[in-house]
């Protein structure tokens, strides 16, 4: 129980509502939660696409999810499967590669641990114990010329400075982060371990 009165989930369960919130939706939320005498720090609003553009993952079918941490030393399968979905939401498990096909296709392969081996993965290490591995100034520098746009090549939202991902060093409560989606991905990950 809270100081006010109002019931407190243990601190290992909560609930975080992201992508759709808008101040209404926040508001009632809240006002439920206060109605079935639950208190409000038993839940965590994103900044909410619907706050500032419309737009969501899901407009998109695009989404960056944690698949794998290491806690401890021991490894630790994690993926998103909500049960209200058809299964268009369901991420992948652990360490992920793409392969090329010998016809050029690529092909997701999902499950894996970090001691596999994989030959041939498409996929670039960007970070390593906290630190960015690679910085693509070219990709950066093709955005402000407006070339990406001209080749028609698929252009992430990694590189720009409004980026989660932008390169900024900073240290919150002695652990330290190279973006801020490093640091979100952290601390989404402690809060379900």
């Amino acid at each position: 129980m809270s100081n006010e009165g109002f019931k407190q989930l243990d601190s290992h369960i909560g609930l975080i509502y992201g992508d759709a919130i808008t101040l209404a939706r926040a508001k009632e939320i809240l006002q439920r939660l206060e109605q079935n005498g639950f208190a409000s720090t038993n839940v965590v609003f994103g900044i909410g696409s619907y706050t500032y553009q419309y737009n969501t993952r899901d407009t998109f079918g695009f989404a960056l999810k944690s698949t794998l941490c290491e806690i401890d030393g021991t490894e630790h399968q994690i993926c998103k499967d909500p049960k209200t979905d058809d299964g268009t939401k369901k991420s992948q498990r652990g360490r992920v590669a793409v392969l090329k096909n010998i016809d050029g296709t690529l092909k997701l392969s999902e499950g894996l641990s970090l001691k596999d081996k994989i030959s041939g993965d498409q996929l670039v290490e960007v970070y390593r114990d906290g630190k960015l591995l690679v910085i693509k100034t070219s990709l950066i520098s093709e955005l402000v010329r407006g070339e990406s746009m001209k080749t028609e090549k698929f252009v992430s939202f990694y590189g720009g400075p409004f980026s989660q991902w932008y390169p900024c060093d900073f240290t919150v409560d002695g652990i330290s982060y190279a973006t801020a989606e490093q640091y979100m991905n952290g601390h989404e990950s402690r809060l379900f371990w």
